[in-house]
């Protein structure tokens, strides 16, 4: 009879460990990327959210992206510090430190992705590529008033791009260039 009431308390503990955890409703990182991809990002946030304590950094990724594109700013940053061992979290830090105005950081955070991924994009959003950060770079070396850099920067997304840097409208030229990469890269 001791025996059977073990077995019953184990199998009970399970029952509930179970249905308690994380994954017993079997959503998975796939589920959550689905629901990304498809603009369902309250949804994705939700799944991601579940999974924090199972996936660990991957799971703070997708909740750091879905945030993102909720416009959870804070929450976003969080999440992405969370899983800044991998790059498209530090791509993801990248665009949060540009809407935060920390320029330097933006600059930092895009230069980490690029160096290590020259051709990089985004596996679950095809529009967040290494082109989009040299962008956010440049338009933060412009902020930063670091005319000559941002010039290097247009010049590696438009070849033919030339400017004099001691001319009296370089703001304005520079500002002009960047607001056409931008209506070709974002």
């Amino acid at each position: 009879m001791l025996k059977y009431s073990i077995n019953m308390i184990i199998l009970l503990s399970l029952a509930i460990i179970l249905n308690c955890s994380p994954t017993a409703n079997n959503k998975t990182l796939e589920d959550g990327w689905e629901k990304f991809e498809a603009g369902e990002y309250t949804e994705a946030k939700d799944i991601f959210n579940l999974l924090t304590s199972s996936e660990g950094a991957e799971a703070y990724l997708g909740l750091g992206w879905s945030n993102f594109r909720l416009n959870n700013i804070a929450g976003a940053e969080d999440n992405f510090m969370n899983a800044s061992s991998l790059q498209d979290a530090n791509a993801g830090q990248a665009f949060i430190q540009w809407v935060l105005e920390n320029y330097q950081q933006t600059i930092d955070f895009a230069e980490s992705v690029l160096q290590t991924s020259p051709a990089y994009q985004f596996n679950h959003d095809n529009s967040v590529t290494a082109e989009d950060l040299i962008l956010h770079q440049a338009f933060s070396y412009f902020h930063l008033g670091d005319y000559n850099t941002t010039i290097t920067k247009i010049q590696i997304l438009n070849t033919g791009f030339t400017a004099d840097v001691n001319a009296l409208d370089i703001a304005e030229v520079l500002l002009t260039e960047l607001e056409n990469l931008k209506s070709i890269y974002q």
